[in-house]
C-alpha cells in the first residue's frame, strides 16, 4: 500500500479497516472515541491550575538559598 498517493479519505478508510480487523467493531469505536479532540482551552485552564504555584524566579531563589546553607 503506497500511502503517498492516497487521499486523506482513502487513508481514513484504510485506517478504519485495519482498526476493525485488529480490534473488532467495539474496540475500534472505543479507540476512535479516545482520539476525539477535547473541549476547552488547555492553556487557560492550566494557568488556573498552577496559579498558586511559584514562578520560575521564586523557585530559582529557593534553590540558591538551599545550596548556600
Amino acid at each position: 500500500m503506497n500511502t503517498r498517493n492516497m487521499t486523506d479519505e482513502e487513508i481514513y478508510e484504510a485506517g478504519l479497516k485495519v482498526l476493525s480487523e485488529k480490534l473488532g467493531a467495539a474496540g475500534m469505536i472505543r479507540f476512535l472515541r479516545q482520539c476525539e479532540p477535547g473541549t476547552g482551552n488547555f492553556t487557560e485552564e492550566r494557568k488556573e491550575w498552577i496559579s498558586d504555584e511559584p514562578d520560575i524566579r521564586t523557585i530559582a531563589k529557593r534553590i540558591q538559598r538551599t545550596h548556600q546553607t
